[in-house]
């Protein structure tokens, strides 16, 4: 048995409004009855006993039909109400702390379709390795003393985007230009080489010691 937070002004969304009663009492019965992440597995029969509506298993379907932008259908006949964990968790979830770890089970057993937009998953130290091998592969360049938001925004979408960042630095590491012995003497930064635009360049080599890089590729 779980306790869930309820959305009372659902009943004044233009949404919750132009659905028929039996719709309502579906997506307030899934809401109760599914798990930690919002998972409900298909079992019409005990729906029926509970809610006495007299449906059908076509009309039950065809209901949650009607209830499919908030309701996805997932493998093994099972059913994810995908606002579910952004409402119930609106601070995040972490896997710090014990309490999120039968949210995270039904995450990796479902394999839920959900990434940092989607649901707010915290993990504070993600991005401590990234920093690690920044200062251990770039040790004459400046490493980053503080670590803002920003930064740690920078970070997570490298993480997302699962880049290779070990293999990004050594790329760096073997510029002369970004390393600064070129005859610019510029040095890039931390903040620079995370930078979207400028780790397609590094992946690309364009700033390779073969090539003729000038001067204001930096700004």
């Amino acid at each position: 048995m779980k306790k869930i937070f309820t959305d009372s002004e659902k009943w004044d969304d233009l949404w919750f409004r132009g659905l028929n009663p039996q719709c309502k009492i579906i997506y307030i019965y899934l809401c109760d009855m599914s798990d930690h992440a919002g998972v409900w597995e298909m079992d019409y029969e005990r729906f029926e006993m509970h809610t006495k509506l007299g449906l059908s298993f076509e009309q039950f379907k065809s209901y949650l039909w009607v209830l499919r932008d908030k309701v996805q259908l997932i493998p093994d006949n099972k059913y994810w109400i995908k606002n579910y964990i952004n409402f119930q968790y609106s601070k995040g979830i972490n896997k710090k702390h014990r309490v999120f770890d039968p949210v995270f089970r039904s995450i990796e057993k479902h394999n839920l379709p959900i990434t940092q937009v989607d649901v707010k998953i915290i993990e504070e130290d993600a991005w401590k390795p990234i920093v690690d091998a920044w200062n251990e592969i770039l040790p004459m360049l400046s490493a980053p003393r503080t670590i803002s938001k920003p930064r740690v925004a920078a970070m997570n979408r490298l993480l997302k985007d699962k880049i290779d960042y070990k293999d990004l630095f050594n790329k760096v590491s073997k510029s002369d230009y970004l390393i600064g012995k070129s005859e610019t003497k510029w040095k890039a930064s931390f903040d620079w080489v995370l930078k979207p635009a400028n780790i397609i360049k590094v992946q690309e080599g364009n700033y390779e010691s073969t090539k003729n890089v000038r001067s204001y590729e930096y700004e």
